[in-house]
Order: C-alpha cells, then sequence, then structure tokens
C-alpha cells in the first residue's frame, strides 16, 4: 500500500492544475443584477452550479482508497495532500483538535463524493458538523458543539427597528 500512496500523493498534487478558469459571469449570466454594480463574484456565487467534487476535481472517488487499508500516518499523508489541493479550490475544511487521522482520512473522502459549488473568488468553506451531538461525524469525544449551551428562544424579544443583536 506505501507504492500507492506514494502515487496517490503526486496524483493528487497534479489536480491543482484541473482549477477551472474563472467564468465570464457577463456572457453567463448577462442580466444578474449584481453586474450592473460591479460585483460579478455575487453573481458567480449565486448562479455557480453544484457539481460533484469528483467531477470538478477530475479525480474519481474510487481513486481514493478506503479507511479501512490505511495507517494513521497514511491517512494524514493523504488528508494534508487532500486539503492543500482544496486550498487550491478556494475549499477550506475544519476539524476539531486530536481528531484522529483516520477519522479526518474517512470524512475527507465522503465528500469527495458529494456535490459542492465552486466560486473563482472568496472561499467555500466546509463544516462537517451539524450541532447535534448524537449525529456528530468526529465522534462525542471529539464533538466541539456539546459545549454550546442552548438557549430558548421563546424569551427572546423582537428587535425594534434599526436595533443591533449585539
Amino acid at each position: 500500500m506505501e507504492k500507492y500512496v506514494a502515487q496517490l500523493l503526486e496524483e493528487l498534487e497534479k489536480l491543482k492544475a484541473n482549477k477551472p478558469d474563472k467564468p465570464n459571469v457577463h456572457v453567463l449570466y448577462p442580466d444578474h443584477p449584481a453586474l450592473d454594480y460591479g460585483l460579478d463574484y455575487i453573481a458567480e456565487w449565486e448562479c455557480a452550479p453544484m457539481v460533484p467534487m469528483s467531477e470538478l476535481m477530475g479525480f474519481a472517488l474510487e481513486n481514493l482508497p478506503v479507511v479501512e487499508k490505511l495507517t494513521e500516518k497514511q491517512a494524514a499523508a493523504i488528508s494534508d495532500k487532500i486539503l492543500d489541493v482544496w486550498q487550491e479550490f478556494n475549499f477550506y475544511a475544519d476539524f476539531p483538535d486530536g481528531l484522529p487521522e483516520l477519522t479526518k482520512y474517512k470524512i475527507l473522502r465522503k465528500r469527495w463524493g458529494e456535490d459542492v459549488q465552486h466560486v473563482s473568488e472568496g472561499m467555500t468553506h466546509f463544516e462537517f458538523c451539524d450541532y447535534e451531538p448524537e449525529n456528530c461525524p468526529f465522534g462525542i469525544q471529539y464533538c466541539s458543539c456539546q459545549d454550546i449551551e442552548l438557549f430558548d428562544m421563546d424569551d427572546m424579544k423582537p428587535l425594534e427597528e434599526g436595533e443591533l443583536p449585539f
């Protein structure tokens, strides 16, 4: 498996060259109102299609080994390379401190098989937690949202016009 992981890391590095060109939003979305104000990036954010990440990257999910075939060290190397490639595509991911590398890799691999929206400016942030500790993909021992105190929305009063919530 060591040889495969070494080759995989080389192939993943090459994916940086697959980054799509910045779309010409004036041609693609000529009637978008943001274009009248020079806010091309807003038109791109609102209109960019959802595509499978594997298609965007030009690299099939099946090329990424299942987590059960990897050691912690191999998973760490592949995860680091995936995150490096994602950064080139303006994708960023958050993980809790101390998360085992095999768990991180499993989550990254799953995301590779899902749809994403690529934009050429700004960043797309992947947050894998849905703030329900019992369903946390990191496992309850690494779940940071379990520390969030819930509050009763019924006790909140509506804001007055012009009033800020803080």
